[in-house]
């Protein structure tokens, strides 16, 4: 199928008055409604609105697992040195032209969200003056949101921010081909939109929950602060990241304590720290392929046992060696006994020494099954709390595209680069403590130091110290796999893509074997599935049951000479829209 903004167009639910024969092109289609007929009242915009939200819903628009794999945070196939399961392995390698399928899959997604953000506001606008104006302005705000959104997503990640800007539905053939507008152009649309929406949109939307998944003004407010961030403008940033973190409007919190253990399952939808998410349901449109645009399910449930998606063997090790607040009681047994492995790591991915939590009716360690895939799965996207025939292949659970540990860490970055590097630290220990980790410190005494455990070093006192623990421990294992291209972009603005894959192509990690505690109490030995940086020797000081694991981002680093930080205008685009001239 070709995808173009022009079938995009073609395929939208409100005609234009078009018709493929060009004898014909006058003549409307009577089995659709017209912008001229339709868009009476609010509850038609709405209506309008509502596809808003499901084309944000579209996958592709994030490719979460593509994303793993083209930054650091992603292993692509269940083999082992060579990856058998090959879905997007030239996105892991970097060889991305603009042929590629999913590229063409990511524009066609989000510019059908533009559309219909289109769609809306020109309904919107065509009965503006005769509705109650406070819902025709919370429409307004919604749809504006989302179409600054869609925009900042291109404008992040296409053609160095110089993409097709279209800010209305056509009226003609002609009107359906545009020509690329500036960085410039596009940045000052999506922002006048994102401002809107920060304007108008409410601080919160009630707890009755019959609005959940809207976005707020502290939802704008954290995107704005974002691309800011994003183009260096440190004090910008830091204040709309003040606004959502202090604004007690929002409502917004760090999840703490045992709840933490609610996280990244089906068991608090929207929880405290949602600042943006994508609700998705297992009980409707069955008749969908779990890979179907319209399927409301998502298919990351089945991620690891279809897709491949694991993460790598330095993710996998930092996890497990993260060291825990001793301090803590939840990092105990009932017998006062330290546990395998911290909170964190847990919740986050799945490894062998997990006789903690449950994954699908079973102890983790038990459970899962790694010989020859690898070492750890992704967790988080499991729908693992649910043990039902169904659970591994069609999943309602919610997709978080922006919470606010990740607000905590990009504030944390902006008091670094000022120099307020004792604040810094407490915004990134408040997000450690509530793992039951460590905090980190400069080499002098805590005043809290007999509740917590620290890690103390010198270099926390750095503003180069304690930007390498944000860049490479803190935001990774925090948000890892997570949000819209959240760890590319954050390399990319770093200007740390080459220097990091160089130093992974030279790590060596390896997989000894492992006895895992089932759930009657019995011993199963895993094979080649716990992650080490030592191998295991004999009294001659050879190796023995170990599988070497120093190959995986070797390949990454040969390409570094191709790797682009920003995706090429899809050629379908190309090709269909004669006013691209690339």
């Amino acid at each position: 199928m070709k995808y173009s903004i022009l079938s995009i167009i073609l395929a939208g639910g409100i005609t234009l008055g078009l018709n493929s024969c060009d004898s014909n092109l006058t003549q409307t289609n009577p089995n659709k409604q017209t912008v001229d007929t339709y868009w009476n009242n609010l509850n038609e915009t709405n209506a309008t609105l509502n596809s808003v939200y499901a084309a944000f819903r579209d996958q592709n628009i994030f490719l979460i697992p593509n994303e793993a794999w083209r930054t650091d945070e992603g292993w692509p196939g269940f083999g082992r040195p060579v990856p058998q399961q090959i879905r997007a392995y030239n996105w892991y390698i970097h060889d991305i032209n603009d042929s590629d399928q999913y590229l063409k899959l990511k524009w066609n997604a989000i510019y059908k969200g533009i559309f219909r953000c289109n769609q809306t506001i020109e309904g919107l606008n065509k009965i503006e003056g005769t509705v109650d104006e406070e819902q025709w302005t919370l429409q307004m705000a919604q749809a504006k949101f989302f179409r600054g959104l869609f925009y900042h997503y291109l404008a992040i990640s296409f053609n160095n921010g110089s993409v097709v800007l279209v800010d209305h539905t056509a009226t003609s053939l002609d009107d359906m081909s545009h020509e690329l507008s500036t960085a410039e152009e596009v940045e000052t649309a999506y922002m006048t939109d994102l401002k809107y929406a920060y304007d108008n949109l409410p601080d919160s939307w009630g707890s009755d929950g019959s609005n959940q998944g809207r976005p707020s003004k502290g939802t704008a407010a954290t995107i704005l602060g974002i691309h800011y961030l994003y183009k260096g403008d440190y004090p910008t940033a830091e204040t709309y990241f003040d606004d959502v973190i202090h604004n007690t409007a929002y409502g917004y919190k760090l999840v703490t304590g045992n709840d933490v253990t609610k996280l990244f399952t089906n068991a608090e939808p929207f929880n405290s720290e949602s600042i943006l998410e994508i609700n998705y349901s297992a009980k409707f449109n069955s008749e969908y392929s779990i890979w179907d645009e319209h399927n409301m399910s998502n298919f990351l449930s089945d991620s690891n046992n279809v897709l491949g998606f694991f993460p790598p063997a330095w993710m996998a090790y930092e996890y497990k060696t993260e060291e825990m607040d001793t301090k803590d009681a939840r990092n105990m047994d009932a017998d006062g006994n330290m546990h395998r492995l911290p909170l964190r790591a847990m919740q986050m991915i799945t490894l062998v020494e997990d006789n903690v939590t449950m994954y699908y009716g079973k102890l983790t360690g038990a459970k899962i099954k790694l010989n020859g895939w690898g070492f750890a799965q992704y967790k988080k996207y499991t729908n693992h709390d649910i043990v039902t025939k169904e659970a591994k292949g069609r999943s309602g659970k919610n997709v978080i595209i922006n919470r606010l540990p990740d607000v905590y860490l990009m504030y944390a970055e902006c008091l670094i680069q000022k120099g307020d590097l004792a604040e810094a630290r407490e915004y990134m220990n408040a997000i450690r403590s509530r793992w039951g980790l460590k905090k980190i410190a400069p080499n002098v005494t805590q005043p809290d130091e007999d509740l917590h455990d620290y890690i103390k070093d010198d270099k926390f006192d750095t503003k180069e110290g304690l930007m390498n623990q944000l860049m490479y421990t803190d935001r990774p294992l925090e948000l890892s796999a997570e949000g819209y291209e959240i760890r590319w972009q954050d390399l990319k603005r770093w200007g740390v893509l080459e220097s990091r894959f160089k130093e992974l192509a030279g790590q060596t990690y390896y997989l000894h074997d492992f006895e895992a505690s089932t759930i009657k109490g019995k011993l199963v030995k895993k094979k080649v599935s716990s992650i080490d940086r030592t191998p295991n020797l004999d009294e001659n000081g050879n190796p023995v049951n170990n599988s070497v694991v120093d190959y995986e981002y070797d390949k990454v680093y040969e390409n570094i000479g191709i790797m682009q930080e920003y995706f090429p205008i899809p050629s379908t685009e190309i090709q269909n829209n004669p006013k691209v001239n690339i």
